[in-house]
């Protein structure tokens, strides 16, 4: 290869880095750091500090079961009656006296906390934004809709962070699986 040929490579490769940089940032490496996160806080219930989130709540509540629940109990209140003694209506919700932990255990879901029920938070969990500022890009994880954000924000203010935070160890493979890319690519263009 010439020096004319190298540094005609080298143009190339400074086009092909502006220009797929950005694909490669939204579609490989926030899918990657999607997966990692979504599989540790489900699968191991750990936050970015590798401890356990905190348990369900055991405070007693009364749950509506037919709106809010993947499966469907009948609706009770605290003595056990399905209709109101006063009024005769049917109770709208089930009482639980050992709080959202009793309802999860109930509905046969674990009560390792993983933010999974009906799985909405996590299906809607993906790339909300892209930002390009010309000197650095951004790609910002989260809800993709009002209700998948809302989830979120909820119960990263319960635990007291955010539950999407990545780990180092989840940062480190993101950082090195790109740096692999970009060798491989400057490698195929430089020789």
């Amino acid at each position: 290869m010439t020096i004319q040929e190298y540094m005609d490579n080298i143009g190339k490769l400074e086009e092909s880095l502006k220009r797929e940089v950005p694909q490669v940032l939204v579609t490989k490496v926030a899918q990657d750091l999607k997966v990692m996160i979504t599989q540790r806080v489900i699968e191991t219930g750990k936050n970015s500090n590798g401890s356990k989130f905190s348990g369900y709540s055991t405070t007693p509540t009364y749950i509506n079961t037919t709106d809010n629940s993947p499966k469907r109990l009948e609706s009770k209140g605290k003595t056990g009656r399905t209709v109101f003694a006063k009024t005769g209506k049917p109770h709208k919700s089930t009482y639980f006296g050992g709080g959202y932990n009793e309802f999860r255990d109930r509905i046969g879901r674990s009560t390792e906390k993983d933010f999974f029920l009906t799985g909405e938070m996590w299906r809607m969990f993906g790339v909300k934004r892209v930002e390009d500022n010309g000197e650095a890009i951004t790609v910002t994880l989260g809800g993709t809709t009002p209700a998948s954000q809302d989830k979120i924000d909820g119960n990263s203010k319960r635990e007291g962070m955010s539950i999407l935070e990545p780990t180092k160890d989840e940062v480190r493979v993101i950082e090195r699986n790109f740096q692999k890319w970009l060798d491989n690519l400057a490698e195929g263009m430089l020789t």
